[in-house]
């Protein structure tokens, strides 16, 4: 939950199975709306998707559907612990369901961005994004025990667990990407720090520029935060694509200790404490701009670049030894499309490992590489009700 993507040292993935799981004969909504999720330890099955309204638990060998909710949107975001499984729709809707599909609780909100939604788990609380600022819901209850109100639309929630804060990015307008007319020298995203009481603890802007990236905790006392953002000096039309990070946010003392230029956009940041990984693409015209970088988190050192011919999209993950993620060809380009799903040593940016993926011709449903334990990953398909099962 603090943004990091970091993952166990699983190896390099050699092989792939594939098994279709759900409702694989509906017509209103035969694909997988969210990315799969991991289920504790001891479960019958190992992860929880959902295919619309529908809830899926399975395994390698099998799966079921454990709960619907046919009246409601679809949805967009799953989140799991011990006690329950935590289903977010796209009308602001939650529940809480047990393994068997009972339902626990249910809290409704504003709504969410259903292209971004994002919502975590504190030891005691859901926290999540509404329309109108962001909302805790106990664990248990299911009821609200705070709200902030923000002026503008906030993204990007992560959960420092050192410090037990909530950070977040307030951005001007909700333009993400900033690529608009929207973005000028008055415009000001801002960081904001709260505790897990609701407490406003830090908040700081930074004037003329639009935050482009989640937001992720790194640095060797995992004590920094890493961001990508646009940058516009003095209203003037020339923008700088950058990576930065800073210290001292959760005390209200934000200082910027490195801050790197790039060609193409950082929208995923990834971090195993002394690295951080930037990633992204950016298109003009014929010409596109795609890569990985590593910088050093506790300095201003770069370490290595990798650069590609079609776009970094999705988010990577990463351990202390490997990063991890998927480039996907257009269905023009290679005959049947595939994705390949790659390895880097993280110290180098080496590749060691290219596992094509068959079938995802338009790639996987957004969410990091799942790891099943320590022996794999899982990807669900964009467009069709599959899971791939990645082992080395």
């Amino acid at each position: 939950m603090n943004g990091s993507r970091l993952v166990s040292d699983i190896g390099v993935p050699s092989t792939v199975s594939i098994r279709s799981v759900g409702d694989t004969n509906s017509t209103a909504s035969p694909s997988l709306t969210t990315a799969p999720v991991p289920l504790p330890k001891g479960s019958k099955y190992a992860f929880a998707i959902a295919q619309g309204s529908r809830i899926i638990l399975g395994n390698e060998t099998a799966s079921e559907i454990i709960a619907s909710f046919p009246n409601e949107k679809p949805i967009i975001q799953l989140l799991t612990d011990k006690e329950a499984i935590y289903v977010i729709h796209s009308d602001g809707n939650i529940h809480a369901i047990d393994q068997s599909g009972k339902l626990l609780w249910q809290f409704r909100t504003s709504g969410f961005d259903e292209a971004d939604p994002h919502s975590i788990l504190t030891e005691n609380a859901l926290v999540t994004e509404s329309d109108t600022g962001i909302i805790a819901i106990d664990l248990h209850s299911g009821k609200k025990i705070w709200s902030h109100q923000t002026l503008f639309p906030p993204h990007n929630l992560i959960y420092d667990n050192r410090s037990k804060v909530i950070i977040t990015s307030l951005s001007f307008d909700g333009d993400t990407f900033g690529l608009g007319d929207s973005l000028h020298h008055h415009a000001t995203d801002s960081v904001l720090c709260l505790t897990t009481a609701g407490v406003v603890k830090s908040r700081f802007g930074i004037p003329g520029d639009r935050i482009i990236s989640n937001l992720c905790i790194c640095g060797k006392g995992n004590n920094l935060v890493a961001f990508g953002y646009l940058h516009q000096p003095g209203g003037g039309d020339l923008r700088t694509i950058h990576a930065a990070v800073f210290s001292g946010i959760e005390s209200g003392n934000p200082k910027k200790i490195s801050d790197h230029e790039l060609p193409y956009l950082p929208t995923q940041i990834a971090s195993n404490g002394l690295m951080v990984f930037t990633g992204g693409f950016y298109g003009t015209g014929s010409s596109l701009e795609s890569g990985i970088d590593a910088f050093a988190a506790d300095d201003t050192m770069k370490l290595w670049q990798r650069r590609f011919t079609y776009p970094v999209v999705l988010p990577f993950a990463v351990s202390k030894t490997y990063l991890y993620f998927s480039l996907t060809f257009s269905a023009e380009a290679i005959a049947p499309a595939q994705s390949i799903f790659y390895t880097l040593d993280v110290t180098t940016g080496k590749t060691l490992g290219e596992l094509p993926v068959t079938g995802a011709q338009s790639g996987f449903a957004i969410g990091i590489p799942m790891p099943i334990g320590e022996s794999g990953f899982i990807l669900a398909d964009r467009n069709r009700s599959a899971i791939y099962f990645l082992k080395p």
